[in-house]
């Protein structure tokens, strides 16, 4: 893993990365559109392929989800959460200094509380789509421990 990775992945270190902490924290405030842009910014930046490129645009692909899901789009958030998922299911629970594997299984939940397969399906036929409001997944943070400690 690069110095670079190893730095953005090991909570004591997150605060430097000033776009992590402020993309989390629009993220946990529900402004997924802005922290999409803002995460963004740190992923265009990191090692093509690296663990931390991987955990970013995942993170970032989730917000993209939500804020699809809030514009009535279940594909784009279904296609979304599928991208999230392919980079980030076999990273540690506790990874970025987030609790990474909670976050993932609330927005799987937050899927099936919105029935977005049915959804998705519904759409694709051309029906209207109805989708209850969200309760959005947080991503918690942790603030010490070693580069993927459980949690």
């Amino acid at each position: 893993m690069s110095d670079q990775a190893r730095r953005l992945l090991h909570p004591d270190q997150l605060p430097a990365e000033a776009d992590w902490q402020e993309g989390l924290a629009l993220f946990a405030a529900g402004e997924w559109f802005t922290a999409h842009e803002v995460l963004e910014r740190l992923w265009r930046g990191l090692e093509r392929g690296s663990e931390a490129f991987l955990l970013v645009q995942g993170v970032l692909q989730l917000a993209v989800g939500l804020e699809h899901l809030r514009r009535n789009n279940p594909r784009g958030a279904q296609g979304q959460w599928q991208k999230a998922e392919a980079k980030l299911a076999g990273m540690p629970e506790v990874t970025g200094g987030i609790r990474l594997g909670r976050l993932r299984r609330e927005i799987a939940a937050c899927a099936e509380a919105a029935g977005l397969e049915a959804q998705v399906e519904r759409q694709r036929r051309g029906e209207p789509v109805s989708l209850p409001p969200l309760r959005a997944p947080v991503p918690e943070r942790v603030t010490s421990g070693a580069l993927g400690a459980g949690g």
